[in-house]
């Protein structure tokens, strides 16, 4: 499951977890598949593109960590 599929499961679904002003929601992997892969939805109340864009270097170097 890829691209415009994979984000409509995922509004779809209702495992979210939330604290303070962020929100994951997620997907269980199946059990085959080895990789893990996220995807960053950040709003434009976050700020302009330049914020928008640094918030998600942010999250991807977290994941990248963890």
């Amino acid at each position: 499951m890829g691209g415009r599929v994979a984000f409509a499961a995922l509004r779809r679904s209702r495992r979210r977890i939330r604290s303070g002003p962020v929100a994951v929601h997620y997907l269980p992997a199946p059990p085959a598949d080895v990789s893990r892969r996220v995807a960053y939805s950040v709003p434009r109340r976050v700020g302009n593109a330049v914020e928008r864009n640094r918030c998600r270097r942010r999250l991807r170097a977290i994941v990248q960590e963890a």
